[in-house]
């Protein structure tokens, strides 16, 4: 279980202590630190709980955290979520179903509803379906041999769902499971409605720059992934 952070607040011990309850004693956390300047991080040190530092920006901190698991499989947590009951059941019966799938993806159920929320998790449920490609915060559940086939985790800053989602629809099915786990909404409150609608631009604008970057070439897509 990868855990990336940055300056996060009591959420994380929250999280991990959750996800260690889930999975056992046994279950290994790497909770993945981009330079953050709070008391948290010690916190979440503990029995079954490794932490590490990176360099800052999601992809490059996920991609730290998958070089020092040797898991058969990788499931990548956002702070702010807070997983669904049963959801390892969940996941085990879509592992049965779908024993070649490379990636599965829980998605994503925001703590306050209203209509704007509920816009964005419809299209991120239909982006998912229809092209296979996923957000970190819906997250997603990669299988370590596909992912070692795709070249490994994409170290890079920002669109390394996008990315990832990607190299990996060669080599296996993505298998949207539904059973959401719940994120919180806070981000998409602040400065109202008009907040809310930059927001929704600016994740359309940057997604769409990265897929016209990506259809350059590697390079073009990782030189707009710093700039992001």
């Amino acid at each position: 279980m990868i855990v990336p952070v940055l300056n996060p607040g009591i959420e994380l011990a929250q999280l991990v202590t959750t996800l260690q309850s889930d999975g056992g004693p046994d279950q290994e956390i790497v909770v993945i630190d981009g330079g953050s300047k709070v008391d948290s991080i010690r916190e979440a040190e503990g029995s079954g709980r490794l932490v590490i530092s990176s360099p800052r920006g999601r992809g490059n901190q996920i991609a730290a955290g998958v070089a020092a698991s040797t898991a058969p499989w990788i499931l990548i947590a956002h702070v702010d979520i807070q997983p669904r009951a049963g959801w390892r059941e969940d996941l085990a019966i879509a592992a049965h179903q779908y024993p070649s799938a490379a990636m599965f993806v829980f998605g994503q159920h925001f703590d306050t509803g209203g209509p704007g929320t509920l816009l964005i998790e419809i299209l991120n449920e239909m982006r998912v379906l229809f092209t296979g490609v996923a957000f970190g915060d819906q997250t997603m559940v990669i299988r370590r041999s596909a992912l070692e086939g795709a070249g490994g985790f994409p170290a890079q800053p920002l669109m390394e769902d996008v990315e990832i989602s990607l190299r990996l629809k060669s080599l296996g099915r993505t298998v949207y499971i539904g059973r959401e786990w719940t994120v919180s909404a806070r981000k998409w409150h602040v400065g109202g409605w008009a907040g809310f609608s930059s927001r929704v631009g600016m994740v359309v604008r940057l997604c769409f720059s990265y897929w016209l970057a990506r259809m350059r070439g590697p390079g073009h897509a990782a030189a707009v992934s710093r700039r992001m």
